[in-house]
């Protein structure tokens, strides 16, 4: 197989046309810079909800060039049409470099991506678990500054405290997929599966973030207290976690 074959198969259908015009233009622009393009997260399986879901994606290239970082943001509105997120550039020596700097943004993309041009670079990536519990435990303390002061911004206004829950979920989903690889536990797909395998393992109960989740959490100090409350129990068990 050509190494710049574009593979879109794996994808879900309605996907499928969006990554490979997103694949050409990769293509056509880094030319024999280009190593790899992956499409990660949502967009690659059953969370897949079209109105919703941006696809994310990370392109591998043998050397930065921000030349091609200018062409891409002058593509910008058209690939937002398409759905697309502003996608993550990187090149082997980075990856590598990375790997005790954000182990959890990589093992997000390692554990659920689909390789749509080149080799895949990341499936054999090795993470250190003290790496990964010390940055799980830095977000989680950081996650509960932000939602501090998001509060304190929110300036009396309840309807901005859902939309606070749901931005630091995001990052609590990809705590917890460290958490569950420190436990040696099942690769889990989704962010349901994530959810119910880290109540599990932790024996906490994580209903405030399958509300939020599910978009049926309430926008008030009560329901965002719950949350917080929950991310606070979850930032105590990373702290004694053993890694």
């Amino acid at each position: 197989m050509n190494p710049m074959d574009i593979r879109t198969d794996p994808l879900p259908e309605p996907v499928q046309g969006p990554v490979r015009e997103l694949a050409e233009l990769i293509i056509g622009l880094a030319g024999d810079n280009l190593r790899g393009l992956a499409v990660f997260g949502q967009a690659t399986g059953e969370d897949y909800a079209p109105s919703t879901t941006l696809v994310r994606s990370t392109v591998v290239l043998g050397g930065m060039d921000l030349q091609l970082l200018d062409q891409l943001r002058r593509c910008g509105m058209r690939l937002g049409r398409r759905h697309h997120q502003r996608g993550l550039e990187v090149t082997p020596q980075y990856i590598d470099e990375s790997r005790d700097s954000f182990p959890l943004e990589l093992l997000e993309i390692q554990q659920n991506h689909v390789m749509v041009v080149g080799p895949d670079i990341f499936s054999e990536l090795a993470f250190d678990p003290r790496d990964v519990r010390l940055q799980a435990e830095r977000e989680l303390k950081g996650e509960l500054i932000a939602l501090r002061q998001g509060l304190l911004a929110s300036s009396g206004k309840d309807k901005l405290l859902a939309p606070l829950c749901r931005d630091a979920l995001g990052q609590a989903i990809r705590v917890l997929r460290g958490v569950l690889w420190l436990a040696k536990a099942p690769i889990c797909r989704t962010d349901a599966a994530i959810l119910a395998g880290a109540q599990e393992l932790t024996r906490i109960d994580l209903a405030s973030f399958r509300e939020v989740q599910a978009g049926s959490a309430r926008s008030d100090f009560v329901s965002f207290q719950r949350f917080y409350r929950d991310v606070e129990r979850l930032s105590d068990y990373v702290n004694h976690m053993e890694a």
